[in-house]
């Protein structure tokens, strides 16, 4: 027999059913903050997709971009709260980290460095022999890498004449300087579109090899948000995989963010970036501890350190072993 009872509590029930889901409690999504290492680009695709493709959002979080840039320092962003994620170059992680600096890395994205020496064509440099004499326009980046050649190889870096850097290229081209730094990525492209004949010189091929981008954290954060940078990280790594499955998705997503909006530039960015990702020899994101060591042994040489730094306790491994082991 059908109560009246039960007829209010039915109409209840499908009243609750329709009710917009506006009107429904939702969970609130998980804040993360990530500063990047530079300007909107196809160096950051992969974010992108993950953030357009709503993998942040299947995790339960709502990631902000920070863009980067010349006067922003991405440690700095991190320690002081602005940011609760960065991305930087890991010899960066390393010094700060012997300051005393409490900062992490959780996961290597670019497993390859895009950095290499160029010089032109017509100028006779072809190996780092060919550096002695000359004289050279780095960054500090570039000069880690450029003095663990010359160490590596044993030559002298005393016979060459090192210059400001300038982020234009301006002296390069004119000839004031001999050899000067570039990323594969950026701007080496940005000189074959002018139609420059370049020689390159990679570390790679010299003994000298240096993770790049690389997405870190501060201790305090590690410890009070372990399962948001758990979720974090599966779902960048995510957008990664389908940055290299689909290069024209991340070329699209780029666009959506890049002041820079030139299809063809971005589209020659992210193929240029992705063998550098991916390799096919270690997982998207992987961190092999030995290499962290290598690069430490070289900044150590090179007197860079205010003390050395337990690798171990700098690499939180646990998130990439853990998204790894289950998708097994």
């Amino acid at each position: 027999m059908i109560t009246k009872r039960m007829i209010v509590l039915s109409v209840f029930s499908l009243i609750i059913i329709l009710l917009p889901a506006s009107c429904q409690q939702a969970e609130p999504l998980d804040q993360v903050t990530l500063q990047l290492k530079w300007i909107h680009q196809a160096q950051f695709a992969g974010y992108y997709l993950a953030q357009e493709n709503g993998y942040y959002a299947a995790e339960n979080l709502e990631v902000t971009f920070v863009e980067g840039g010349a006067e922003i320092d991405p440690i700095e962003q991190v320690l002081t709260g602005k940011a609760d994620v960065g991305i930087y170059a890991p010899e960066d992680l390393i010094i700060r980290r012997s300051q005393g600096q409490p900062l992490v890395a959780l996961a290597v994205i670019y497993q390859l460095n895009p950095l290499v020496f160029v010089a032109l064509s017509g100028s006779g440099i072809k190996t780092p022999a060919d550096f002695m004499g000359r004289s050279a326009s780095l960054a500090p980046d570039g000069i880690i890498q450029f003095n663990a050649i010359l160490e590596y190889l044993g030559l002298d870096q005393d016979q060459i004449e090192f210059k400001p850097y300038a982020y234009d290229y301006t002296d390069f081209f004119s000839g004031e300087v001999d050899i000067t730094e570039a990323y594969s990525t950026g701007g080496l492209l940005r000189m074959a579109q002018q139609g420059y004949n370049l020689s390159l010189i990679w570390p790679d091929d010299y003994g000298v090899h240096f993770y790049s981008d690389t997405l870190f954290s501060s201790e305090d954060y590690l410890k009070e948000n372990q399962d948001i940078l758990d979720r974090f990280l599966r779902a960048t790594l995510r957008g990664w995989r389908e940055a290299i499955e689909n290069q024209q998705a991340g070329v699209d997503a780029t666009l959506l963010y890049a002041l820079e909006a030139d299809p063809d530039l971005q589209r020659q960015m992210l193929e240029s970036s992705l063998p550098l990702v991916y390799t096919g020899s270690d997982p998207i994101g992987w961190i092999d501890p030995n290499t962290w060591q290598q690069m430490q042994d070289t900044l150590v040489h090179q007197g860079l350190l205010d003390d050395t730094v337990q690798i171990s306790e700098m690499l939180a491994t646990q998130f990439l072993e853990k998204i790894y082991s289950d998708t097994e």
